[in-house]
C-alpha cells in the first residue's frame, strides 16, 4: 500500500511540474508576442507620421500600462519609453538625411507639437542640433 501511495505522490509531483513548465512556456510566448506587437504598432505609427504613446499602445493591446512596460523590458532589455524615443530619433535622422523636408516638417511628422521641442529632444539624443546633424550627414 505504501508503495502505491509513493508512486501516486511521485506521479502527482511530475504532473504538477509539467503543468508549471507548460504554463511558464505559454506565459513566455504571450510576453514575446506582446513585445513584438508593441514594436510593430510603434513602427506602423511612425510610418504613418504619427507619434504613439505608451498608454495608446497598452490600450490597443488590451493590457495595462504597467504590464506592457514590464513585459517589454523583460523581453527586450529596453524600456518601452526608451524604445519609442530611440525609434523616433532614428526616424528623424533618416528624414533629415534623406528627404527635403524642413526641420519643422520632420518635427510635425514625428508628432512633436513644436519644432523647439523636437530640436531639444534631437540634441539630447545626438548631441547636435537637427540643422548641424543634417549638414554633417548629407
Amino acid at each position: 500500500m505504501q508503495g502505491i501511495v509513493e508512486t501516486m505522490v511521485a506521479e502527482l509531483a511530475c504532473s504538477r511540474a509539467a503543468h508549471k513548465q507548460a504554463r511558464q512556456a505559454a506565459d513566455t510566448r504571450v510576453s514575446i508576442t506582446m513585445a513584438e506587437e508593441a514594436t510593430a504598432m510603434i513602427e506602423r505609427t511612425l510610418d504613418k507620421g504619427r507619434h504613439v504613446g505608451i498608454n495608446e499602445v497598452a490600450e490597443r493591446l488590451y493590457t495595462s500600462r504597467s504590464k506592457l512596460c514590464a513585459t517589454f523590458k523583460a523581453q527586450t532589455g529596453e524600456s518601452l519609453g526608451a524604445y519609442i524615443r530611440r525609434r523616433r530619433m532614428e526616424r528623424a535622422q533618416d528624414l533629415l538625411a534623406d528627404s527635403a523636408l524642413t526641420i519643422a516638417q520632420v518635427a510635425e511628422r514625428l508628432g512633436y507639437p513644436q519644432q523647439a521641442a523636437f530640436a531639444q529632444a534631437f540634441k539630447q539624443y545626438t548631441g547636435m542640433t537637427p540643422t548641424a546633424w543634417r549638414s554633417k550627414h548629407r
